[in-house]
Formats: C-alpha cells, structure tokens, sequence
C-alpha cells in the first residue's frame, strides 16, 4: 500500500491553501476521515479523477484528499442558477476551477472544455453515476467519464467514497456527521482514440471504470464488515 502525505502544495494559490486546510480540520475533526492510496495520483500530466456520489460532501472530499494537485471537477450547468446553492457553487467553482458542462447537450461539444482541461494537463474530477440521490446503491454510469478517458488518452483513477452522509440538502450534508474514508484504486489506462467514437465501447468502457469503483467498494465495504464497522443509509 502507498502512503502519502495530505497537503497541498502544487498549483494552489495562498486562499486555496487556507480554505482547504480549514476544510480538512472540519474533516478530520467532524467525520473522522481516513485517506488511503492518494499516491495513485500522477504527480504531473492529465488524469481524470473517477469516484461514487452520494451527497455534496463528496467534491471537496475529494479536494482535500488529493495531496498535492487540484482537482478541477466537472459540475453541470444547471447547478449554477440555482437559489442561493448556485451563488456558493460559481464562488467554489473560481476556488478549484470547476468545469461548467451543459448536460442538456446530447454531443461531445459538452465535453469539450473537460478535454481542453485534460489537454492542459490538468487534473480533471466527473462523477460516473451523474447526481446524487437519497438512494445509497451504486447507479448505472453515464459515459461522460469513459468519453474523457478515451478523447484525451489521460490514466483514470477510480474512488470509493464510504460514509458521506447521504444526501438530503447541501447544508444538511455538512451537517450531519460520519465516518469518512477515501479509498483510491490502481489507475485505469485506455488507448487514445481519434474520430466518431464506438457507441459500444464507450458503454464497455464506462462498465469498466464503474466497475473499478464497485470492485474498491466491495473489498472496503467486506473489510469493514469483518472489523465490526457498518454504515448504513439512513
């Protein structure tokens, strides 16, 4: 197992640094978090950051837990014009330099500024299962995360996420307190592709990155079961 340590210290500005080092004080202290296997994460060059979603914890979780590269997520849209939610949202977006996607879009051109993040060599963070729900299972993945994989070339590093509190309300899920562990996989790798791509191996492709989630998951979660550690959806 790779050890790390949790700090940031790469393409971050000072008020990034403050926020996210007051957030993993929060963490620490509200949900007793556990980090294993950050060091999967490529030090330099594009990667894509693949994990469950089950509340509004769950981005900057992921923020904190990288030790030394921001995560640049990609966020739709729509969450934007939301009352009050989207103002905080465009403020957290200037923060980690999120990626606004326009879902509604049925095309690659939706995609496209995730690939010129990739491109760039940024770390790029797209939630497989789309939004959360109040519904804790795993959910059929959409095929933003395998277009990504197979438009840029980039590794993909799948995430379990185990014990954010499921989600009710984005103030609620800060909130509520849990047992929080981020647990990273080995990095998934996929050839390049160039031109109009296979609707069928993107579907295979998006299979295989949901199922290097569930696989973390179901060692995590027998793990757990075995030491006595349960956590329910409540």
């Amino acid at each position: 197992m790779c050890t790390t340590s949790n700090h940031h210290t790469k393409s971050l500005s000072s008020l990034q640094t403050v926020l996210l080092s007051a957030f993993s004080i929060y963490l620490r202290f509200w949900h007793r978090w556990r980090i294993v296997g950050a060091c999967r994460i490529p030090a330099t060059g594009p990667a894509i950051i693949v994990a469950n979603h089950t509340g509004d914890l769950d981005p900057p979780i992921l923020l904190i837990a990288s030790p030394s590269r921001l995560i640049r997520f990609v966020a739709a849209r729509r969450l934007f014009k939301r009352p009050f939610i989207g103002g905080l949202i465009q403020w957290s977006c200037k923060l980690d330099g999120a990626i606004p996607v326009d879902l509604s879009v049925k095309s690659l051109a939706s995609l496209l500024p995730a690939i010129r993040a990739l491109q760039e060599g940024d770390l790029v963070g797209i939630f497989p299962e789309g939004p959360p729900d109040l519904d804790c299972a795993l959910k059929f993945p959409k095929k933003g995360a395998a277009v990504l994989a197979l438009l840029s070339g980039a590794p993909v590093i799948p995430v379990y996420i185990r014990g954010t509190p499921p989600h009710r309300s984005t103030i609620g899920d800060f909130l509520r307190r849990g047992n929080v562990q981020v647990h990273f996989g080995e990095p998934l790798l996929f050839s390049r592709q160039s031109g109009k791509l296979n609707r069928d191996y993107v579907r295979t492709v998006s299979e295989q990155i949901m199922n290097a989630i569930v696989d973390i998951g179901s060692r995590v979660e027998n793990q757990s079961v075995a030491d006595g550690v349960l956590v329910k959806c409540e």
